[in-house]
């Protein structure tokens, strides 16, 4: 029993050490890949071949049928309803549980130092490249070329290692891009405990039923 009990504390210390990875790669020539998990294990994504992998360590482990999960989520829906997307992150429940949270000021500040605290953990890995890209609506175009100015008026080094020249008249895309960052996931994990602890629950549950009986609070 004392042998069981060590190696999974072993394996839980291993996996409080390590990081949340978020990895893209894009080459107009060749792969164009996401990378998301947890240390090297995750969900790799192909958008040239428009399918997905469980990864670890660069070596596939199932492929997942993304096109037979859509036909099952037609199958499945009432009176040939296909309209409802397919939200495997749970979206829609995020964003109503974060529309409960903004009534609240007390959520709403726990909620500000939690991402603010997230984002300041975020390492970035690597980041560079060179793009020339653009989209259809020139003001999209503007903006990420905004983002990318700002980025480097904070992390001027940035701009040795990547380089983005915008195209206003076209969508398009040429270059490379390799791009990782990550959070270490002992960090995610007590900011997310800490998190919990701040918000009133109750009176998100209270006030999260109130709205699905229609009952108004005064």
């Amino acid at each position: 029993m004392i042998y069981f009990l060590l190696t999974l504390l072993v394996i839980l210390v291993a996996i409080w050490m390590q990081r949340l990875r978020i990895k893209l790669s894009l080459d107009s020539e060749g792969e164009n890949r996401l990378f998301v998990g947890l240390g090297s294990f995750g969900i790799r994504y192909d958008f040239s071949e428009n399918r997905s992998d469980i990864v670890l360590s660069g070596w596939r482990m199932k492929r997942l049928n993304l096109d037979k999960r859509e036909k099952k989520r037609k199958k499945k829906a009432p009176d040939g309803d296909t309209t409802k997307s397919f939200d495997p992150l749970g979206l829609e429940i995020i964003k109503k549980i974060s529309k409960y949270i903004r009534e609240l000021p007390a959520a709403g500040t726990a909620q500000y130092r939690y991402f603010s605290s997230l984002i300041k953990s975020v390492v970035v890995e690597q980041a560079n490249g060179k793009v020339r890209a653009g989209f259809d609506q020139p003001d999209l175009t503007g903006l990420s070329y905004g983002l990318y100015q700002a980025v480097l008026g904070v992390e001027p080094d940035l701009a040795e290692r990547f380089a983005f020249a915008p195209v206003w008249d076209e969508a398009s895309f040429d270059g490379s891009l390799n791009l990782a960052i990550a959070l270490p996931f002992h960090r995610f994990g007590w900011r997310t405990i800490v998190m919990i602890k701040d918000l009133p629950v109750m009176k998100i549950v209270k006030l999260a039923i109130g709205k699905k009986e229609g009952v108004k609070d005064d």
